[in-house]
């Protein structure tokens, strides 16, 4: 039986521990890097683009909740919303789609939004196991005979 086992060297004698080849070691990048878009790219504080809420006082909780300031619908992880890049507004992406993608303007201060100007805030999530695109249930049965 011991013939059978490896012979393994003892690590905690000085003489019979075994050797490791050494591992290359890889390049740390110093600068903070975007994720969440493929490739990565680098992210400084010029680049990002101050955001605007509006925000709404809940009378009864006292809790501030942040609306799309056309439909005053309050922003959750579940509605889509955009970031006009001008001035910074974020709006719910069904206004943006009925109001400012025609008249070509931000709807809150009438600065001028192209269409590369509008950005999708995307939200990580509704905690739901599904959150949106198409969900099938099948069922499968066995059928003893």
């Amino acid at each position: 039986l011991a013939a059978t086992k490896p012979k393994l060297p003892n690590f905690w004698l000085p003489s019979l521990t075994p050797s490791a080849d050494p591992d290359k070691i890889k390049s740390v990048k110093l600068q903070t890097m975007c994720t969440v878009s493929d490739p990565e790219h680098p992210i400084s504080v010029k680049n990002l683009i101050p955001t605007k809420f509006t925000e709404v006082k809940d009378p009864d909780s006292k809790k501030i909740n942040f609306v799309c300031p056309s439909c005053r619908r309050t922003l959750t992880n579940s509605i889509k919303i955009c970031l006009m890049k001008p001035c910074g507004h974020v709006i719910c992406k069904i206004c943006v789609e009925k109001f400012i993608k025609n008249s070509k303007k931000c709807f809150v201060c009438d600065v001028k939004c192209k269409e590369k100007d509008i950005t999708d805030m995307s939200g990580e999530g509704t905690g739901f196991a599904s959150g949106g695109g198409k969900v099938v249930a099948e069922r499968f049965d066995v059928a003893f005979q």
